[in-house]
């Protein structure tokens, strides 16, 4: 998957460059743990704010009824490291975000600046 951008929108692409969604911004759900090395970030979910957002919720609310369960500090770690971001995002930042394993974390520290 690759994204395009041209006429204000982002276009989402599979390999033969069929369009999947397309969008004025763009959404990322990440786990940032600056801590573990050699991958600081893993990205969990890109593509349409409503959808990503949706997704994040659930995912955090799933994330704190286990740690409700278990009070595993586990849960509450990953709760702590989930970040999302919405807007204007560089295509170039968004594509190496998917295609270079460990570039979220840079992405992140870049933006978080």
């Amino acid at each position: 998957m690759r994204y395009r951008f041209f006429n204000n929108k982002y276009y989402l692409c599979d390999s033969s460059g069929k369009t999947l969604w397309s969008g004025d911004k763009v959404a990322m759900c990440f786990s940032y743990h600056p801590d573990l090395s050699p991958i600081e970030a893993t990205l969990l979910k890109h593509g349409d704010p409503v959808l990503v957002k949706k997704w994040c919720y659930n995912y955090k609310e799933k994330l704190e009824a286990a740690y409700e369960t278990t009070k595993s500090d586990e849960y509450l770690k990953e709760i702590n490291d989930l970040v999302l971001v919405e807007g204007q995002i560089p295509v170039e930042d968004l594509n190496k975000c998917i295609d270079i394993t460990g570039y979220v974390a840079a992405f992140y520290e870049k933006v978080s600046t």
